[in-house]
């Protein structure tokens, strides 16, 4: 592998300059599509259900029974009066800007007519007395408009653009202060994505003014103004190169997230700071050692660059397993491994070449001198002096010695372990399952946002219960001709059977939950079988209701014959039920076909929260009873249920039964690499207990903060628990093979200085104790790049799940860099140390001063076959 890497090194000082050219051309290239990518073709996330589920065949009929329903986005206005309003139905300034709203809205839906545009407000029911204005607010001072749109993924920019200029009229509206002004304002699910989209984008501003810390800590580790600016130029040229490269990915049907360009763009900055650091230490110090240029970058790239290539194929290995879990997470992993693998082949083709180029850049050479490490003249001792010293050797002393090692791997171990019984209450060790993990909009959504408070605002001031995100139910006849398959209708299906049935099953539902937060009433649902209770009665006799009551009962379930004489009477249509009748049309359009009826549930809740999951497995019960009782008269009848919690649901269980394969995989390739680079067959076991435990320790530190609020005293509200939700489900998804692949990747860059010491003649304590040295300020100031950079999501981000997400990075960042590679990692090493490198022979240690404290063993002493100039420590 080391003779591989040198003919690498020597190609890549050959070919420098062609080298150089291309990247500049690859930028210049790919500049244009990762504009695209990120100003037209990103989305939010992306929750489609994963295929095989139960919501994945759902939505297959849904669409095709009820055309793109799945795709039906639902945009309110609200318009609330400034002062106290006496009658807001004479308000004619409401009533304007209502007008002009609904032109704006329905020009959209002329200009593209596959959005299907449905509009409704306020004032479509003044003047009638037949139905309640649902668009009222209980305390008669706010009204609402309301549209729904079919948004498919090729007209979501489009709808995006319409909304945020929608936005900018109503808040001219909304500055408008005399006489019956009104405060305007808009929600729903676009103008929400945006909103997300938004909150990205100026975190990354902000990430991107921040910078200058970690910078600071990368200028005072290289000492050099002209190195610090080669370290940086790479940055723009892997940022063009890997979203350039991700805008084809999407071309080819991947859905890419702006979640996971922010997520890329974070691992590009930190990396390349990283890797940069690694490669121009390592320069500077072949420089000052008296090579020439040529020899410094040979020598750079076949030693710092197999740091850094191993480094990145296991940091890639482990994103790059998500490809194995749902749709959502695998343009993470795809992102993910492209920049990392992007950061690795720019500091092997770019910095490098770079460096060849305009040596000026980078130190001057020292005196030369003639290194033979393996010779009796001393020589390697005297190359390992700058090593000899600071605190990082005073610590390798002290851990490598007897039982020093031993205490400070058990104290460590132990101090720690709270953190892992704290972990185990959460994770099923048997199932390799986290449990009682959060899931809510809320947690999605970032804080403050208007339009997000609009909603809440919404359901807690209209009698008329609207969701942004509602419980679909239908029912279908559909033969099924394959597992997977919406299959053929049979015979038609809509007939007063069925029509009594879904009556039924929506009394089942109020019924199945009264007394709960959530209670249904008939309001919660659409349906043209929706039963009518007396909230439906508008009459301004008092006795109305109540006379309701006792000669129908609570709920009345219409027939068939009754709803369709509704609809189509000459008297109803013109003369006595006008609205009522237009309204039963619109919604039997919407919500009837031949084979298949829809009724849609808007229960007033957290669309992702406990009680959503709670809703949905009774509603699951009472469909598998309806289907049951169903039968008897429609054979082949199926219900099925679509909803934001069901999709959340079964992208969980897939999750959950994928995700330990995933995370097997990773870890055996993972380790089996690092055993064949070394040919040590036997430090992946000793590694795995210094990775595999401190990962526990970083989920219980999560845990402790967003469960149990430990840190909720500090008011910093990027740790602070959301509510009762608990760390969010996707966090351990997201993190959990990185975090596998952080740990190893400094214990990598470790172990590696201590193997090339070991295998110079310097004995195995003194091996590890170098090896610490000449690794310990480098690592560190990678490790605070890398957490200052991953801490931006902790104290910035807007989103409490990139809170979270940030936390898990950068607690296992410093865990990994302060405690377990300088602690634990040498300590662990010193034990049974032939351990580190079996099979391979090791070559018979010359150098050593860490003996026995009487001095008695020969190896003490230092090997000095033909000079004793070098002091003993």
């Amino acid at each position: 592998m080391d003779a591989c890497m040198y003919v690498i090194a020597r190609r890549v000082y050959r070919y420098r300059f062609c080298l150089v050219g291309t990247w500049v051309t690859a930028a210049t290239v790919f500049t244009i599509p990762a504009l695209i990518l990120v100003l037209r073709r990103t989305v939010g996330m992306d929750k489609t259900p994963p295929a095989g589920t139960q919501s994945a065949a759902a939505m297959e009929v849904l669409d095709s029974q009820f055309h793109s329903a799945s795709t039906k986005r639902l945009e309110m206005v609200v318009m609330k009066c400034k002062t106290w309003c006496i009658n807001v139905q004479s308000n004619n300034v409401a009533e304007v800007y209502a007008e002009q709203i609904k032109d704006r809205v329905l020009r959209f839906g002329s200009e593209h007519p596959s959005s299907a545009v449905s509009f409704q407000s306020y004032f479509d029911f003044v003047g009638h007395h037949q139905l309640l204005n649902p668009f009222k607010s209980k305390d008669q001072q706010s009204i609402m408009l309301m549209w729904t749109w079919s948004i498919p993924v090729q007209l979501k920019q489009k709808a995006e653009d319409f909304v945020v200029q929608l936005r900018e009229f109503i808040e001219s509206i909304d500055e408008f202060g005399g006489e019956g002004a009104m405060e305007v304002k808009l929600t729903g699910n676009i103008i929400l994505d945006h909103e997300m989209k938004v909150s990205i984008f100026d975190f990354t501003l902000h990430e991107v003014k921040t910078v200058w810390l970690p910078i600071l800590i990368l200028g005072y580790v290289l000492r050099s103004a002209r190195l610090l600016l080669l370290a940086l130029t790479p940055m723009l040229f892997e940022i063009l190169v890997g979203f350039g490269f991700m805008y084809f990915v999407s071309c080819a049907g991947m859905t890419i997230s702006y979640y996971a360009l922010m997520i890329m763009l974070m691992l590009i900055m930190a990396l390349s700071w990283d890797y940069a650091l690694f490669m121009l230490t390592r320069y500077k110090t072949e420089r000052e050692a008296g090579c020439t240029v040529e020899e410094a970058i040979i020598q750079t790239v076949a030693s710092s660059g197999s740091i850094v290539v191993v480094s990145g194929v296991v940091l890639s290995i482990c994103w790059s397993v998500m490809l194995g879990l749902p749709d959502m997470f695998k343009t993470f992993g795809i992102a993910a491994a492209s920049a990392i693998m992007v950061c690795v082949l720019a500091q092997l083709t770019f910095v490098a070449p770079v460096l060849a180029i305009l040596p000026w850049l980078g130190p001057d050479a020292g005196v030369p001198t003639e290194v033979e490490p393996l010779s009796p003249t001393g020589e390697a001792m005297r190359r390992v002096e700058q090593f000899r010293k600071g605190p990082y050797y005073s610590i390798g002393k002290i851990l490598t010695a007897f039982p020093c090692n031993l205490i400070a791997f058990a104290a460590i171990y132990g101090l720690m372990m709270p953190l892992t019984f704290r972990f185990l209450q959460n994770f099923d060790v048997l199932n390799f399952q986290f449990t009682k993990m959060g899931h809510s909009f809320e947690m999605t959504m970032p804080r403050g946002s208007r339009a997000f408070n609009t909603s809440l605002e919404i359901m807690q001031d209209f009698d008329f219960e609207m969701t942004l995100m509602p419980v679909l139910i239908f029912a279908t006849n559909a033969v099924d001709s394959d597992a997977q398959s919406a299959g053929t209708v049979s015979a038609p299906l809509v007939n007063e059977d069925l029509f009594q049935l879904n009556c039924e099953m929506i009394r089942a539902l109020i019924a199945r939950t009264e007394g709960t937060p959530y209670e249904l009433g008939a309001k919660s649902f659409q349906s043209p079988s929706v039963p009518i209770d007396k909230s439906y009665i508008h009459s301004p006799l008092p006795f109305a209701k109540s006379v309701f009551n006792e000669v129908f009962g609570q709920l009345v379930c219409p027939s068939l014959n009754q709803m369709n004489l509704v609809r189509k009477s000459f008297l109803s249509r013109n003369i006595f039920l006008t609205q009522t009748s237009e309204h039963l049309d619109l919604m039997w359009e919407e919500m009837v076909r031949k084979n298949a009826m829809l009724t849609v549930l808007n229960p007033v809740m957290d669309p992702l929260g406990p009680q959503a999951f709670q809703l949905q497995a009774q509603v699951a019960q009472v469909l598998q009873e309806m289907q049951f009782r169903g039968r008897a008269t429609i054979p082949q009848l199926r219900y099925y249920m679509f909803s934001p919690a069901s999709v959340v649901t079964d992208l969980i269980n897939v999750t959950s039964s994928a995700l330990p394969t995933c995370f097997l995989i990773c870890v055996l390739i993972c380790f089996s690499l690092i055993a064949l680079w070394f040919n040590a067959f036997l430090v992946p076991f000793k590694l795995f207990v210094t990775v595999i435990v401190p990962v526990t320790w970083t989920y219980g530190a999560a845990f402790l903060v967003y469960e149990d609020g430990v840190l909720a005293f500090l008011g910093l509200p990027g740790l602070a628990p959301t509510g009762s939700d608990g760390l969010d489900w996707t966090v351990p998804v997201f993190s959990l093979t990185f975090l596998i692949g952080l740990a190893l990747d400094y214990d990598f860059f470790l172990f590696e200085r201590v193997f090339e010491f070991r295998s110079e003649g310097f004995g195995d304590r003194e091996s590890i104790q170098l090896g610490l040295s000449a690794t310990g300020g480098t690592i560190s100031a990678a490790g605070l790049i890398l957490g200052l950079t991953f801490l931006a999501l902790v104290l910035t981000s807007e989103l409490p799940m990139m809170n979270q997400q940030g936390f898990v990075f950068v607690f296992s960042i410093v865990v990994d860099t302060f405690l377990v590679r300088t602690l634990v990692v040498p300590a662990m090493l010193s034990m049974s140390p032939w351990l580190n490198y079996w099979p391979r022979e090791m070559p018979e240690p010359l150098y050593e001063w860490l003996g026995d404290a009487d001095g008695a063993d020969a190896r003490t002493k230092l090997r000095m076959a033909s000079t004793g100039s070098i002091e003993s420590d």
